[in-house]
């Protein structure tokens, strides 16, 4: 399993952790579904010029790409997925009714970082650096 480290995503903190760790776990959800697939193996991270240009969109490669070999395959117990009733629209939050990434930011930073403005110029500044 191949996950290439796209511009923007900015975990170098999970790089780190699988560099000092190899061992990962992947869970898969698929919106609708009661399942959960679950991936263990043992990760490693390249920068192999050919790897990386396999992963090239619109002309730009990720920085890095984790390379996973899988080592055991298996459905995680559905159970609290199915009881949480998650996939349930009727049980959704308004996402009106939570605060802004501007307004966290800005509550995070002491109104150093965030705000009215972050939240305006949000979409623009998104779709900028995706590739």
């Amino acid at each position: 399993m191949l996950l290439p480290d796209r511009r923007g995503n900015n975990r170098i903190d999970s790089l780190r952790n699988v560099v000092c760790d190899p061992r990962v776990a992947l869970m898969f959800l698929v919106p609708g579904s009661g399942n959960a697939l679950r991936i263990n193996g043992r990760a490693t991270i390249s920068v192999d010029d050919g790897l990386l240009d396999s992963f090239a969109v619109k002309g730009k490669a990720p920085r890095s790409v984790m390379v996973v070999g899988v080592g055991e395959i298996y459905f995680q117990c559905a159970r609290a997925l199915v009881r949480s009733d998650l996939w349930n629209a009727d049980n959704h939050i308004d996402p009106k009714t939570l605060p802004t990434p501007g307004e966290i930011l800005a509550s995070m930073s002491d109104g150093e970082v965030g705000g009215k403005t972050y939240d305006e110029e949000w979409q623009g500044r998104a779709e900028k650096p995706m590739w």
